[in-house]
């Protein structure tokens, strides 16, 4: 059994050893392994046990499942509290490597109140940052908690670059899902049990850390370049293709354009980027446009949500038998979309209004503008916890046109509810199309389950 563990002593007096164990070997497998390894010396002369029978060691320091790292172990309680008493004394000195998110530099500490945080807590004092990589951060404690992961993990968010990972006061990693955090112990000063004198006891940064970085700077140049190319081919200005992708601003947002069903928009993070996927409800609306041929009459959109107005006015850029308002609670959003408006000269067949989704069925200047044909809606649909985890991609955005109450079915209940009210708006064969967020389809469904599909 112990032959088939990644663990490698590193350093090893009577009652005490230092191993090097691999990712994937738990606390309790480490402390097995210790135990086993004495057990399994030329030197022993006890009875050798069953597997399951050894007196397991005690790790001094906290384990991560997921990483390799150093592991101080000792074989008795008394031997521990002489470890703790160390400890405590600051004769203990961990270096611990993680990985964060962001570019980090001196400022970062400069600018924050570390040495009140050390003050504070007795325990943190910053060795170094790390030269060779932005993703990388060395802390050196001279005392240690049992959740000391924990507490690292805390301080570093407090100072905008949280450590990768899935635990607590961590931000994941989109490849690195549910893995513990991406923090190890590399190194270890500590006096001898044995002779008192100082051992140090060291490994190289562990593999996984190394490799993680190496993607994510693989994955941050490749976005980095889609950007670049996605503002040349807007023809931004030279300074907005000088973007810094580490302030996590979208280019769209840089730049202040954005392609949309082939046509270009004007956004803010007053209003949501066009997403890709939102082509579709366009699609649909043209389709429902060009099934009615036979209309004498320009056919009515309504875009419910609209935001920039990219959907109405995509809309009526791929068709000519065709009118409609967009309607927003957001006033700045509005402004935006009666930009892209005058842009695309459309204002002789578009207008924007402001309303709700409880109100607008029943406002006077919506009212007066139908009945409509198609409702085309892109609601908010996500969900606070899920916005939660996605914080990182969407914090530029507004959230008011992306996240919504009730595991993100409020708006659409709200919408239900006005058109059960009130359904003047909609013309007696009219029809809704919405854009929904993944797994939500039989929800939808559920609150327009009076409605025919």
């Amino acid at each position: 059994r112990l032959r088939g563990l990644q663990v490698e002593v590193k350093y090893t007096e009577p009652g005490l050893v230092v191993l090097s164990k691999a990712p994937g070997i738990n606390k309790r497998t480490v402390e097995w392994a210790a135990a086993a390894i004495e057990v399994a010396r030329d030197t022993y002369e006890g009875v050798v046990p069953e597997c399951d029978a050894l007196v397991p060691w005690i790790a001094v320091n906290e384990v991560e499942k997921g990483m390799g790292m150093l592991v101080i172990l000792v074989n008795s309680s008394e031997r521990h509290m002489d470890m703790l008493e160390h400890v405590n004394k600051g004769r203990v000195v961990f270096t611990i490597c993680a990985v964060c998110h962001g570019k980090v530099d001196d400022s970062v500490f400069a600018q924050t109140s570390m040495a009140d945080l050390a003050e504070q807590t007795r325990e943190l004092t910053v060795n170094d940052t790390s030269a060779s990589s932005d993703h990388g951060l060395w802390f050196k404690y001279n005392h240690l908690r049992p959740d000391i992961f924990s507490f690292i993990s805390a301080k570093v968010t407090s100072l905008d670059h949280p450590i990768a990972g899935s635990q607590n006061h961590t931000r994941p990693l989109t490849n690195h899902k549910d893995k513990g955090t991406l923090q190890a112990f590399v190194s270890a000063e500590f006096p001898s049990l044995a002779t008192n004198s100082i051992v140090t006891v060291s490994e190289d940064v562990p593999p996984k850390l190394l490799n993680v970085c190496a993607r994510e700077a693989k994955f941050f140049d490749r976005r980095k370049e889609q950007a670049r190319a996605e503002m040349e081919k807007l023809s931004a200005s030279d300074s907005a293709l000088d973007l810094d992708l580490t302030k996590c601003v979208p280019a769209a947002y840089v730049s202040g354009r954005k392609e949309f069903c082939g046509f270009v928009f004007h956004v803010t993070t007053d209003t949501l980027i066009p997403r890709p996927s939102t082509e579709t409800l366009v699609d649909a609306t043209v389709e429902f446009v060009n099934k009615r041929t036979d209309c004498k009459t320009d056919i009515n959109i309504m875009d419910l949500g609209t935001g920039s107005g990219c959907i109405l006015l995509s809309v009526l850029l791929r068709t000519t038998n065709t009118r409609g308002i967009g309607i927003d609670i957001s006033t700045p959003a509005l402004s935006v979309a009666h930009s892209n408006n005058n842009h695309h000269k459309l204002t002789h067949r578009a207008e924007f209004v402001h309303a709700s989704f409880e109100t607008f069925t029943i406002d006077p200047h919506v009212v007066s503008r139908g009945p409509f044909d198609f409702i085309a809606c892109n609601p908010p649909y996500v969900s606070s916890t899920r916005a939660s985890r996605m914080r990182a991609s969407i914090e530029n955005e507004p959230m008011l046109a992306l996240v919504a109450d009730n595991g993100g079915y409020q708006a659409y209940r709200d919408i239900h509810t006005a058109l059960a009210a009130d359904a003047r708006v909609l013309a007696r064969d009219g029809c809704i199309a919405f854009e929904i967020g993944k797994g939500m389809e039989n929800g939808v469904r559920s609150i327009f389950g009076d409605w025919v599909e």
